[in-house]
């Protein structure tokens, strides 16, 4: 049997993994000039597939881009109309102030403080809703996609939680700013 074996019947075989799919080519490129290596069959680095995994993973940061951009539309119009209700429900209450020479500010102040206050809430409410979400998710996806690196990591979820907190309040500070200036008119 081993009189009819020629040479080594287990090729040697390196397997290289990269962080950055673009370096799939040159990789391949360099491996083609090494000295050991077979011109002929080098490599086997599914180009093809690199290329639309690549292409996919631009289309989904643009579509999440741009689904991102569409509810921080939706978020301020909400708050703004919120603010246009609360101003028309308190007009009487902005006319005897305007009356008696109240500022900018101390009419449009409080108005303001509510958008900002609406903006908390509705930030809690996703973190609570992310809490207690996201460690099951990433649970159960986990095997299913293991080519994304999916991790449960409390760090992760407090530094997520300032940064939800912060843009609620500034996507409602914003929104009722517009708002209460729209149609607060003073």
């Amino acid at each position: 049997l081993a009189q009819q074996i020629e040479g080594n019947p287990l090729d040697a075989k390196l397997d290289v993994r990269v962080k950055n799919l673009n370096d799939v080519a040159a990789i391949d490129t360099v491996a083609r000039r090494w000295s050991g290596v077979d011109p002929t069959d080098p490599t086997n680095y599914q180009g093809e597939f690199v290329n639309r995994m690549l292409q996919l993973s631009e289309w989904l940061s643009l579509a999440g881009a741009g689904l991102l951009v569409v509810l921080l539309i939706v978020s301020v119009v909400i708050v703004m109309n919120t603010i246009r209700t609360a101003v028309y429900h308190r007009r009487k209450e902005i006319e005897v102030m305007k009356l008696v020479g109240a500022t900018e500010w101390f009419v449009r102040g409080p108005f303001v403080i509510e958008g900002v206050m609406t903006g908390l809430i509705a930030a809690s409410i996703a973190l609570a809703l992310l809490v207690v979400g996201y460690e099951p998710v990433v649970l159960r996806f986990r095997s299913d996609i293991g080519f994304i690196p999916l991790s449960y990591d409390p760090a992760f979820i407090s530094s997520l939680a300032r940064d939800l907190l912060l843009a609620g309040a500034l996507l409602g500070a914003l929104g009722s700013y517009i708002g209460v200036r729209r149609y607060v008119r003073i």
